[in-house]
């Protein structure tokens, strides 16, 4: 079985880098991941579509509040009698007719006016409102920065995973195309007598091996890979090679953290609430006029046009302690906001003092990584030195190769994931 798969094993190896080589043309970075992503995210599309109804609300409080209400109306009331003397209209009907109370009804109604309606005095009231709404569209510029930022977060995560699968499968790639010239020169060695021949199979055997962690490796990137673009809504599965990302390390922000800022947006908004709330406590004064057609008898009709004009006044005197009632509920409001705003800054404050210490520890690890990598570097020489001139033996120079392979994996792998808990300070410190 060994000797059909050696058999067929270079144009298999070289038709498996040949399609590799086709398939990973296009090369991709984090940040444009990320851009799919947000496009991709029908959540922020419906906030920013929200976000533009507040702004257009803000037009429509003060059109509504500081501008007249031109307005046109008409009404027509048909009071009729019978027995009353052949008088279908009246005003002064006869005790004996029949019909509704002309005191009711004043004898029909007939009227074609045009009306003016302007609120006055109500600045304060306006301001309210509109404050109300300022702080509704600042709950929603908070949530779409804290979904971005959420996504980018799981995203990175994502992309740090398929970095691992592809650092293990370039690891698996070098360790076949390395196994496979020493397997040339063992052969050549060999046919000298300078090893045996049950060393070229001792390799053979181990590059077979090797194969198959290839094949594993090309299989779990290629899901992770898929995995990233289903969540960036991209449709194609071809292979990509993907750029190191490597996110510098944040400084500590001096405004207020994004994790806050919801908690502060209820504050607001309870109070907000209040003062809407208390706008029907406050003088309401309307201006209105009108001109045209208003009359109550069908006969003179015509003379009955005219103007009239006046204000209304409003003020509530009381209302069975509501007032009272809805301060002591956002006061409720407020100090739960307050609460779960304490809570959430010693949260993030212990998790990014947890991912400060665990940078600096990755940071040292991957040093020791580096230095020892270099030594294995510099062994990697004089092992391939003692191979050629058959100074080892398979076993040994094997052994070798898999620490040496083991390493550089290690390293690459320590690498990425120190870049990970550099995101994941990042994250917490916004």
């Amino acid at each position: 079985m060994i000797e059909k798969a050696i058999k067929y094993f270079p144009a298999v190896f070289l038709l498996g880098f040949l399609f590799a080589s086709l398939n990973v043309q296009a090369q991709n970075s984090f940040g444009e991941f990320f851009e799919r992503a947000k496009a991709a995210s029908t959540e922020l599309e419906g906030l920013k579509t929200q976000r533009k109804y507040l702004e257009l609300e803000s037009g429509m409080i003060t059109a509504t509040n500081h501008s007249p209400k031109v307005f046109l109306s008409s009404d027509f009331l048909f009071a009729p009698y019978l027995n009353n003397n052949g008088q279908v209209v009246s005003v002064n009907p006869s005790d004996k007719a029949f019909g509704y109370d002309v005191g009711i009804t004043n004898g029909g109604l007939y009227s074609f006016l045009i009306n003016v309606e302007y609120p006055v005095f109500n600045r304060s009231q306006v301001q309210n409102i509109t404050g109300q709404n300022q702080v509704e569209i600042s709950k929603i510029d908070t949530r779409i920065e804290t979904i971005e930022l959420e996504l980018e977060h799981s995203l990175a995560g994502q992309y740090f995973d398929a970095l691992q699968k592809q650092a293990a499968l370039s690891n698996a790639k070098e360790n076949l195309k390395l196994l496979s010239n020493q397997l040339e020169i063992v052969k050549l060695l060999s046919r000298h007598g300078q090893y045996r021949y049950l060393d070229c199979r001792l390799l053979e055997a181990e590059l077979i091996a090797d194969s198959v962690n290839y094949e594993s490796a090309e299989a779990g990137f290629r899901l992770a890979l898929q995995q990233l673009k289903t969540t960036c809504g991209i449709s194609d599965t071809a292979m990509a090679v993907l750029h190191d990302y490597h996110p510098a390390l944040s400084e500590v922000q001096d405004k207020p953290s994004l994790f806050l800022k919801s908690y502060q947006n209820d504050s607001l908004a309870a109070v907000w609430q209040q003062k809407v709330f208390d706008n029907r406590y406050k003088p309401q004064v309307n201006l209105f006029a009108n001109s045209g057609l208003n009359s109550t008898s069908l006969p003179n009709m015509g003379r009955h046009i005219g103007m009239s004009a006046g204000f209304q006044f409003t003020y509530t005197l009381f209302d069975g302690h509501q007032k009272s009632i809805s301060d002591r509920q956002q006061m409720l409001l407020i100090e739960d906001a307050g609460r779960q705003r304490e809570l959430k800054k010693q949260e993030v404050g212990n998790q990014m003092e947890g991912y400060r210490q665990a940078v600096e520890s990755a940071r040292t690890t991957l040093e020791r990584d580096r230095k020892l990598q270099s030594e294995y570097e510099g062994l990697f020489t004089l092992y391939a030195e003692e191979l050629k001139s058959a100074q080892i033996s398979i076993i040994d120079y094997m052994a070798f190769l898999r620490q040496y392979s083991a390493q550089k994996l290690t390293t690459r792998l320590h690498s990425i994931s120190l870049n990970q808990l550099i995101n994941e300070y990042n994250y917490w410190n916004h």
